[in-house]
């Protein structure tokens, strides 16, 4: 008896995930991520059986980053007893989830990178790569024939900007069209 209180009192008490059911809800904006989405669940999904985990995975699509949207679907996962969720969200939406997201959730946002939003919500944890320090080490093994192909997206938004602020000599950049699937005659 002594010995689980002192492993109480440590903290060192290791969880079973495999007896233990895991409730995750997913949430995302299909017009913003619906591409990306797909494969993220299939990627959440996957991590969670690989670990043995018995789990309830929910997936919920707000369609747009509203707040009565963002609002409806924290209910949802409240109502549910979800305490874990991942949100496909860009930063637009980090004001309204800082006024919804409370101590009953832990809210990780794999698009939004930390240094880009100011907030003391320790509820949302931020999980965005830094394209910053990426293209600069990939930049450390370019030639300086660097071309850019990019889309109208959020995401490419992002890495164009990035890529423009730390890539100094361009030499062709060309929009891709969201229909068009024919790379190699690109380029």
């Amino acid at each position: 008896e002594n010995k689980i209180e002192d492993k109480v009192s440590q903290n060192q008490i290791e969880i079973d995930t495999s007896k233990v059911k895991m409730k995750v809800a997913f949430i995302y904006p299909s017009n913003l991520v619906s591409k990306y989405a797909k494969s993220s669940i299939g990627t959440v999904s996957g991590y969670l059986s690989h670990q043995n985990s018995d789990y309830e995975l929910v997936v919920i699509d707000t369609e747009s980053e509203s707040a009565s949207k963002i609002n409806s679907a924290f209910q949802e996962v409240k109502e549910a007893n979800i305490k874990n969720v991942i949100a496909l969200f860009t930063p637009n939406a980090v004001p309204t989830l800082n006024n919804i997201v409370t101590n009953d959730f832990k809210v990780y946002l794999p698009l939004v990178e930390k240094k880009d939003i100011s907030t003391s919500n320790d509820n949302l944890i931020f999980g965005s790569i830094s394209y910053d320090d990426q293209i600069k080490k990939l930049m450390d093994y370019s030639s300086t024939n660097n071309v850019m192909f990019y889309q109208n997206t959020y995401l490419s938004s992002k890495l164009r900007k990035s890529y423009d602020s730390i890539a100094s000599n361009v030499r062709y950049k060309k929009e891709i069209s969201k229909d068009e699937n024919n790379f190699k005659n690109i380029v």
